[in-house]
């Protein structure tokens, strides 16, 4: 038994084909064309000349990145420094001192130096462990059979 009644089917909606959509001709299939093989790619020649002014070039390009690194880095550091500054401000006018006080005023002059410092001197280490006695030879039941 199927669920759905033959009777009730419309047979407009489904279209049974009356002939062959081929006209009775045998259809073959061809293969796809095989790929073409490409050329290797020649490899561009240069001259001597043409070499050096290409490694000139990136000689070049390389000192004028480093320079924009470095100038972008001295940017970031002073703007960083500027919105610490600027924290350290906020900090004090709200507790309620002045924020013209000489030692900030001192801060804010002069960028804080670098000081050299000494070496760090080294820890001192353990004092290394005395070695052990010799154990004491055990004769053990377990070596020999139990029979």
């Amino acid at each position: 038994m199927t669920d759905v009644a033959t009777d009730v089917v419309d047979p407009e909606v489904f279209e049974t084909p009356t002939q062959d959509p081929t006209g009775g001709a045998a259809i073959t299939i061809e293969p796809p064309p095989a790929p073409a093989e490409q050329k290797p790619r020649k490899k561009r020649e240069f001259t001597d000349a043409q070499r050096e002014q290409i490694r000139s070039n990136l000689a070049k390009g390389r000192a004028t990145a480093l320079a924009n690194r470095r100038k972008k880095a001295i940017l970031k550091r002073k703007e960083k420094l500027d919105q610490q500054r600027q924290m350290d401000r906020a900090v004090l006018d709200a507790i309620g001192e002045n924020s013209a006080s000489p030692t900030v005023a001192a801060a804010e002059a002069q960028p804080p130096s670098r000081k050299p410092t000494a070496a760090p001197t080294p820890k001192p280490r353990p004092p290394t462990p005395q070695p052990l006695p010799p154990a004491p030879v055990v004769v053990s039941t377990y070596d020999q059979p139990p029979w």
